[in-house]
């Protein structure tokens, strides 16, 4: 495959719908040319001020130059580059996008 994005760094997470004030940011880490790891970081919050206690952390792997896909228990998890400053990121618990840090 050809060369895919830079997606290292931490990314800030916005729910596409429901999002009951959640706010996070999430890491990414490049583990090999076809894999990435992804996970949420201390200090997400759900309703503006309640913690997440359960942070998720999710492997994929890479099925085209713009994509990755994984599992996580029995559902099904991806991210997809949108441009360089901006990914959309299906979770368990939902769709998010995710904005690269400055």
């Amino acid at each position: 495959m050809s060369s895919s994005p830079k997606l290292d760094g931490d990314w800030d997470a916005t729910k596409t719908h429901m999002s009951c004030g959640y706010t996070a940011v999430w890491r990414i880490t490049v583990e090999e040319d076809d894999k990435i790891v992804i996970k949420e970081q201390p200090g997400s919050h759900c309703c503006g001020c309640m913690p997440n206690c359960f942070l998720k952390t999710h492997r994929m792997k890479k099925v085209s130059d713009k994509r990755w896909e994984g599992r996580l228990g029995l559902k099904n998890i991806w991210v997809e580059v949108r441009d360089e400053n901006t990914l959309d990121h299906m979770t368990t618990d939902g769709p998010m996008i995710l904005t690269r840090q400055d």
